[in-house]
């Protein structure tokens, strides 16, 4: 009587080849993390939001520094934090912050808004399309939020900074975690693709196996397509009040 072959001695290579496949997928996650621990000054920014403001609300008008009544104002917020272990302070700024709108756009103002109440002193200077801040300290997880007020369409403002020292680095944060998730999800999907090429090859006591491994690297897909559209977590405002 010949020996009761398992389903795992059936799906062996079929098992060893999709362990393989998602030990290199771990392997290069691992790499990513090695070297983004070895930076503990990461300088990250995202673009909250922006909003086209009323040229004139309740009376009054906005105008630019030439005393020229704007016509279609725009409120651009953005978030700049400290993503790293290390603090970052305003002696780690070579240069300062500098962000630019696009071309055609009139910067009228801009400010700090500190809502996390860390007492951070960030001044503006405007010159032309681009605005430049230094902030004074930011801590691990802290973050503040600049705001801006410009004349003409909506355009997505660059933030360019260099944090002295190999050991640091500058991302803009949901950009990066969307191509992060990205080639995971790329990554998934050749994966599916070869075992489903495989399937029709494959002897048929080891197509579970490759059914299995299907199933796995949907499953990775879907929850790589969740992560990526998801927003960048940030440490919360303080509350305030009586007990905070």
């Amino acid at each position: 009587m010949a020996p009761t072959q398992t389903w795992f001695d059936a799906n062996a290579g079929v098992i060893g080849f999709a362990g393989l496949l998602f030990g290199l997928a771990s392997l290069v996650t691992g790499i990513v993390f090695y070297v983004r621990s070895r930076k503990p000054k990461i300088l990250g920014w995202q673009l909250i939001s922006q909003t086209k403001l009323p040229a004139t609300t309740s009376g009054m008008t906005i105008f630019d520094a030439e005393g020229k009544a704007c016509v279609a104002p725009v409120l651009t917020i953005l978030r700049v934090g400290n993503r790293g272990k290390a603090a970052i302070g305003k002696a780690d700024f070579g240069v300062p912050i500098s962000v630019k709108f696009g071309p055609g756009i009139t910067i009228i103002a801009a400010a700090l808004d500190d809502r996390m109440k860390l007492r951070v002193t960030a001044p503006t200077t405007i010159l032309d399309q681009e605005v430049t801040f230094t902030p004074s300290l930011l801590n691990k997880a802290q973050w503040i939020e600049m705001q801006f007020i410009t004349d003409g369409e909506i355009s997505k403002p660059v933030l360019d900074a260099k944090v002295s020292g190999s050991d640091a680095d500058t991302v803009e944060i949901a950009e990066k975690r969307k191509e992060y998730w990205l080639a995971i999800q790329i990554a998934s999907a050749i994966v599916i693709a070869a075992f489903f090429v495989a399937y029709f090859f494959v002897p048929l006591e080891t197509r579970n196996g490759v059914s299995l491994a299907m199933t796995i690297g949907a499953v990775l897909f879907l929850f790589a397509n969740k992560w990526r559209t998801r927003p960048p977590y940030w440490a919360p405002v303080p509350r305030s009040g009586l007990f905070s």
